[in-house]
C-alpha cells in the first residue's frame, strides 16, 4: 500500500462526514486535506485508543520526532510521506503539526480545566490550528480567513465537548471548566 492509499483508507475508515466533503475538492487539495486529516486521526487515536498513558505519551513523543523528520526530509510513516509534498504548497508548517500533537498531549496530562482560558488553549491546539491549516488547503485568499477558520475550529471543538460529555467522563476527562 502506498502512502496515498494509506491516508485514503485512514480517512475513509474514520466514519466522519468530513471525508465525504473532501471528495468534492480538486485532486491536489483533496490529497492534501486527506493526508492532513489522516495525520490528525493518527495522533488523536493515540490518546483515545491507547489505554496506558505511558504508552500513549511514548507514541506522541514518537510522532513529534516523526513530524520533525518529515520537515527534514527523513520521515518514514506513510501519513508524513503523503502530507509532506503538500506542506510548502499550502503553507503547512512544522509548528502546526507539533501544535496538534501538543493538544493531544494535554489529554494525557490534564483531565480538568479550571477556567475557560485553559480550555481555550486546548481548543486552539486541537481544533483552531486544524482550522487554520484546512483554510490554507481549501484555498484562502484573504489572511482574515485564517482567523475565521481558527475561530470556527474552536467552536466546533466546543460543540464536540458538549456532545461528548458522557463519553469523555468515562475516559476520565472533563472539559467543562470548573468556573
Amino acid at each position: 500500500m502506498n502512502p496515498d492509499q494509506y491516508v485514503q483508507d485512514k480517512a475513509a475508515s474514520s466514519g466522519s462526514s468530513f471525508y465525504y466533503a473532501f471528495l468534492f475538492l480538486p485532486k491536489e487539495r483533496r490529497a492534501a486535506i486527506t493526508a492532513f486529516y489522516a495525520f490528525c486521526r493518527e495522533v488523536d487515536d493515540v490518546v483515545d485508543e491507547v489505554t496506558d498513558p505511558g504508552v500513549a505519551a511514548t507514541k506522541l513523543a514518537w510522532w513529534k520526532s516523526e513530524v520533525h523528520k518529515g520537515f527534514s526530509g527523513q520521515s518514514n510513516h506513510p501519513v508524513m510521506l503523503a502530507l509532506m509534498p503538500h506542506a510548502k504548497t499550502y503553507g503547512i508548517e512544522e509548528r502546526h503539526l507539533q501544535g496538534v500533537i501538543e493538544g493531544c498531549q494535554m489529554d494525557l496530562d490534564q483531565t480538568r480545566y479550571l477556567d475557560y482560558a485553559g480550555l481555550q488553549r486546548y481548543c486552539h491546539l486541537v481544533a483552531g490550528v486544524v482550522g487554520e491549516v484546512a483554510a490554507r488547503i481549501f484555498g484562502q485568499t484573504d489572511e482574515r480567513t485564517t482567523e475565521y477558520a481558527h475561530t470556527l475550529g474552536q467552536a466546533l471543538q466546543l460543540t464536540n465537548i458538549i456532545r461528548d460529555v458522557g463519553e469523555d467522563a468515562m475516559r476520565g476527562r472533563i472539559y467543562l471548566p470548573i468556573s
